[in-house]
């Protein structure tokens, strides 16, 4: 691990760390983004490693296709070398406001200390080239390149993955779906409340917030603004996409309803339901990750709910749901491949493999048969994910439906805001495309147990 000297700013320095975590070890950029506040106490250090880590795993395609064009060997280099290459490259092509000789002489302190002073002179050439021929790195579309091939390049996602998008949609739609993943997500709010009290609270904290008409709850913030102190431990309002909160209003909750959120950590939808049934539901809470769970049951605590019952339990291996009985209402929000979050979650786009989506839709259908023989007859069941994947959406459904013939698909646009009813599909199901709504992508399917 890279500790700060006092010719390395706290800022690379920490992003380097959080990225060899990232990009070498395999972990989420969710969890290892709280290590850079640690390491940067000074908010403007703060700021700029998280804009290196998150724009470094945004641009990773483009990056890596730019160090090629003047290190041959460049896969040869190091792990650690590599990821000083990468963020260094961030720096040199998109950040304006960074002198370039700060991110040469910062890169060749960081190869230093991670104990190849022998590759510091390699370092600063290839930087050296990449600032002389920025302008001039990108190929032309009729290149040798193939189309993915290109489009990993020019629009930084993986090229099996462009392939797949093209044989699932238009190409202007994957296109704009493309663009669409490499800006920046705002930061959006649910206000648990009176809408008008959370903005009016944002606002004395000199914060400026504003409405998503669409969804009436949903409040978006740039994500550029500077967060005073403790802003979010307010009870007016939790962090929550606008797609991902129209969940919960599609399994209505009623009160005096049992209801069972299958895969809840870390626990938003969750305390949406309790929300919108004013806490007068009885929520069982489970996830088979203990420490994910562990964020749940401090969102409960922190939001105040009283009705949620968070208890560790596989889908998959777990034969009776913990405390038993019958619910009037189940969630199944499963786990998937993500695709709608590439743009919250850049770094998740790199980690995806192909046989990965055929893998959590077998998964999924594996959670919603065993769950729904503890649904009480005439009870709702939604399953929901955010990911666009046929294979983990629509194909679930429908073998669900094929094997279960107790159970209907009834259309969802009765359940959600007037103007997000277009997001229904053509078999009822809600599906946001991200580019096409600015939000988050979404998929549920509302499903009626008859008898």
């Amino acid at each position: 691990m890279v500790t700060a000297k006092s010719k390395i700013s706290p800022a690379r320095s920490a992003a380097l760390n959080v990225l060899e975590e990232v990009l070498t070890h395999g972990k989420t950029l969710l969890d290892c983004l709280p290590r850079l506040e640690k390491a940067c106490p000074d908010s403007r250090d703060l700021a700029l490693a998280r804009e290196i880590v998150s724009g470094t795993c945004r641009w990773l395609g483009r990056i890596r296709y730019v160090l090629r064009q003047f290190a041959a060997r460049w896969e040869q280099f190091p792990p650690p070398v590599q990821r000083i290459l990468e963020l260094s490259a961030y720096q040199l092509l998109f950040l304006d406001r960074v002198p370039p000789y700060a991110v040469l002489s910062e890169a060749a302190e960081l190869t230093r200390g991670r104990k190849f002073p022998g590759l510091a002179g390699a370092v600063n050439a290839v930087l050296r080239k990449v600032i002389r021929e920025k302008e001039n790195v990108l190929p032309p579309l009729s290149s040798r390149l193939d189309r993915e091939q290109y489009w990993e390049a020019e629009y930084s996602h993986p090229a099996w993955l462009v392939k797949r998008w093209r044989e699932i949609w238009p190409e202007e739609q994957v296109d704009a779906l493309c663009r669409f993943n490499n800006t920046r997500a705002p930061l959006s709010l649910r206000a648990r409340g009176e809408v008008e009290t959370a903005i009016a609270a944002l606002k004395k904290m000199k914060l400026a917030v504003t409405l998503d008409s669409r969804i009436p709850a949903c409040m978006i913030m740039d994500p550029s603004l500077s967060l005073p102190t403790g802003w979010f431990d307010s009870d007016l309002w939790a962090a929550q996409d606008g797609a991902a909160q129209l969940i919960a209003p599609l399994v209505d909750p009623q009160p005096g309803w049992r209801i069972w959120d299958v895969c809840a950590a870390p626990g938003g939808k969750a305390c949406h339901l309790a929300d919108w049934a004013n806490h007068r539901v009885e929520i069982v809470a489970t996830d088979v990750n203990s420490n994910r769970l562990n964020r749940l049951i401090e969102q409960v605590k922190k939001q105040g709910h009283t009705g949620i019952t968070a208890r560790v339990w596989d889908g998959i291996q777990g034969e009776i749901p913990p405390g038993g009985g019958m619910f009037d209402a189940i969630l199944v929000d499963a786990p998937c491949s993500g695709w709608g979050t590439f743009r919250r979650h850049p770094d998740l786009r790199w980690r995806l493999r192909p046989e990965d989506m055929p893998r959590f839709g077998a998964q999924a259908a594996r959670l919603l048969d065993r769950v729904e023989r503890y649904l009480k007859p005439g009870g709702v069941m939604v399953y929901s994910t955010c990911t666009l994947s046929p294979e983990e959406n629509q194909d679930v459904v429908r073998v669900f439906l094929d094997n279960h013939p107790a159970f209907t698909l009834e259309p969802v646009d009765a359940w959600l805001p007037p103007l997000m009813r277009g997001a229904m599909n053509e078999e009822g199901c809600l599906e946001v495309f991200p580019s096409d709504w600015n939000l988050d992508g979404a998929f549920a399917a509302r499903l009626r147990k008859t008898r």
